[in-house]
């Protein structure tokens, strides 16, 4: 390559008093080796324009790899993993227009900054296409994209065509297997697992492109030189997660369902911002985990696909602190919507340091799963508070009304940490179950009966009561959720009086229509036991997934549902605890839980809270809990009833 010994790139301001003004890069034509030359320049986007040009998603990779272009005849730097890309897009004989946010922003400059971060969306949505760059091609790569068009061709014959607004749940309903035939044969597993190499991509890890594939008119993913539309790969995304036989026989399949589950969100948010215009701020934090080098981002990212109100009040500004940032886009969710869902999200693993207690860390990824809860809250409960909730000014505290219910007795029933440890060895990679549940049924047990829904009738045997406190502990490893035939979680377990006494006849039926019907306590038990791992012998759960192939078999024919209850039994115990209140309610809620802290319906908030009182009467906020049973039986009769004191609480 020739020598770059020349001036360094100096950005020239845009003049931002100018609506809908923005930079654009050409890049020149060349061959793959030749240096990268391109023209930097200011253009304005108005409905009379004729400014076309391409948007380009990519993964940054390592900021301290570099490369250096020539940017209007003068040295620029940018991330070696930009340069592969702008390289492996280059035309060899025409200019390349492109948006490409390290380059046409200037990110030195905060003002400005600030400004074409609130304007990305609309210069995506503006674009003729965008280019979501998955990397360099490899021969898997390759093989992938080959074997999804042949796949979505077949497809196509047998009528399911892929449609660049895709409707996930009209494809869910849609027959996969009467169209993929063969495909799903042992013989293409090499090209699954291809498939699945390309949804483990770094790329898929960003926190800008969720906005950047939902505000393309035309996405165009690429590899290399190859190239695969945003229909085809949505309609593999669905066969990923909807045909489970694949999944089942890839080398890695819990990491391969991570993957997928990244790719099946995003087709949701596309769907729902091209149906409704914007995205619910709830749905999009689930997204906080992804990846970005400024934490301002974990907000800023997601400000494109809210509504009007939120877009009006968060706007980006790289000067703020970040706690700051964090702070301000929660207390406008709670604000616009006078609820507290957002309060889901905190998962504190000690002391809340400079965030406000009722803050979500969104700077490091969650310890925990959100309880997702299809069903209503009771209805003859009216959750609907007296006075508003509100901030103090620098809003480092929440006051909101609540009902302290119960107190905490034991925050640690299992004696141990986290029920999960990943374990990885040249034999077994997976996740070792460390709970010992019967000790735990055993302990339980001789305390007595433990609060559920429905009372345990006083004829009971001893017999009797550990069954239902064995259904009781199960049950709450899976926040009290099973899942529907079709494989999503909608209704609450519930059981009969009958169950209890003769658990060999279930009796109940689902809380849902179309939902499966939940299993006694003893076949809960069996399912818990034999496919959830969950067996005190210290089972792994990825040890069936790794096993040799008729192991891997096995796991393929199993009902749909009960592989949902392991996912669901991991996510719901991951980084928290089994509490166990004065009333003896049992429930999983924050690892930090101590014997003391206050049980809390608070209003807004569908999951009971646990605060921990301060000194000057404010409390810290621990975290939310699933409690079983928590708000049936005498607990919501003594609500009706008005036992319970209201309490205007400061939390901070």
């Amino acid at each position: 390559m020739e020598s770059l010994d020349v001036s360094t790139f100096v950005y020239f301001h845009l003049d931002m008093d100018v609506p809908h003004t923005f930079r654009i890069l050409d890049v020149h034509p060349g061959q793959h080796d030749d240096p990268l030359r391109c023209t930097l320049r200011h253009v304005r986007q108005d409905k009379g324009s004729q400014c076309k040009y391409a948007g380009l998603s990519y993964a940054w990779g390592d900021p301290s790899v570099t490369s250096d272009i020539m940017v209007n005849d003068a040295r620029h730097t940018i991330t070696r993993n930009l340069e592969i890309a702008l390289r492996g897009l280059r035309d060899s004989s025409a200019t390349l227009t492109l948006w490409v946010d390290a380059i046409c922003i200037n990110q030195m400059y905060i003002p400005e900054k600030n400004d074409q971060v609130r304007h990305m969306q609309t210069i995506y949505a503006n674009a003729d296409r965008v280019i979501l760059w998955l990397g360099e091609a490899s021969s898997e790569s390759d093989r992938a994209i080959i074997f999804l068009k042949h796949v979505c061709a077949r497809l196509e014959q047998a009528g399911i065509v892929p449609e660049e607004s895709l409707d996930p749940q009209r494809y869910v309903e849609k027959d996969f297997l009467r169209g993929l035939g063969d495909y799903l044969e042992p013989a293409f597993n090499d090209d699954w697992e291809a498939v699945a190499q390309l949804f483990m991509r770094p790329w898929w890890t960003r926190a800008w492109i969720v906005q950047e594939l939902v505000a393309a008119r035309t996405a165009e993913f690429r590899c290399g030189s190859t190239t695969i539309s945003w229909p085809v790969l949505a309609l593999s995304i669905s066969l990923l997660a909807h045909c489970k036989m694949p999944i089942t026989q890839f080398p890695h399949p819990l990491r391969v369902s991570c993957a997928r589950d990244r790719a099946w969100s995003m087709l949701y948010i596309k769907h729902d911002f091209a149906v409704k215009g914007s995205v619910d701020f709830l749905r999009l934090l689930d997204h906080r985990r992804r990846n970005c080098a400024d934490l301002r981002d974990k907000i800023y990212s997601l400000l494109g696909m809210t509504n009007e109100f939120t877009r009006a009040r968060l706007r980006p500004d790289y000067s703020a602190p970040v706690a700051e940032v964090f702070a301000t886009a929660l207390a406008s969710d709670i604000d616009e919507h006078q609820d507290l869902e957002v309060l889901s999200f905190v998962d504190h693993l000690d002391n809340p340091g400079e965030y406000p207690s009722w803050v979500a860390d969104l700077a490091r990824g969650p310890e925990t799963w959100r309880f997702y809860k299809y069903w209503p809250p009771p209805p003859t409960f009216k959750w609907t508070p007296a006075s508003p909730i509100s901030f103090s000014d620098d809003f480092r505290t929440l006051y909101v009304d609540g009902y302290e219910i119960d107190t905490l007795q034991d925050a640690k029933v299992q004696d141990t940490e986290e029920p999960l440890q990943r374990r990885t060895t040249q034999t077994d990679r997976g996740l070792e179950w460390t709970w010992d549940l019967e000790r735990i049924v055993d302990d339980l047990a001789s305390g007595g009966p433990l609060q559920a829904a429905r009372a345990i009738p006083d004829s009971a045997t001893p017999e009797a009561l550990r069954r239902s406190v064995q259904r009781i502990v199960y049950e709450t490893l899976i926040a009290g959720q099973l899942s529907t035939s079709n494989g999503w979680i909608r209704h609450q377990v519930r059981y009969a009086d009958e169950d209890i006494i003769n658990p060999s006849e279930p009796t109940m039926s689902p809380s849902s229509p179309g939902a499966a019907a939940a299993p006694s306590a003893p076949k809960l038990l069996s399912v818990a036991s034999r496919h959830i791992g969950l067996a005190p012998s210290g089972n792994t759960v990825g040890a069936a997934c790794q096993a040799e192939q008729p192991a891997k078999e096995a796991l393929a024919d199993r009902p749909l549902d009960e592989v949902n209850i392991l996912k669901q039994a991991c996510s719901q115990t991951l980084g928290r605890s089994l509490l166990l209140s004065k009333a003896r309610f049992l429930g999983l809620g924050p690892v930090i839980s101590q014997p003391g802290d206050a049980i809390f319906v608070l209003f807004g908030l569908r999951e009971a809270a646990v605060l921990r009182p301060r000194e000057d009467g404010s409390y810290m906020f621990v975290g939310t809990a699933y409690f079983h049973g928590f708000m049936e039986g005498q607990n919501l009769k003594d609500f009706e009833l008005g036992k319970f004191c209201k309490k205007r609480l400061a939390i901070r």
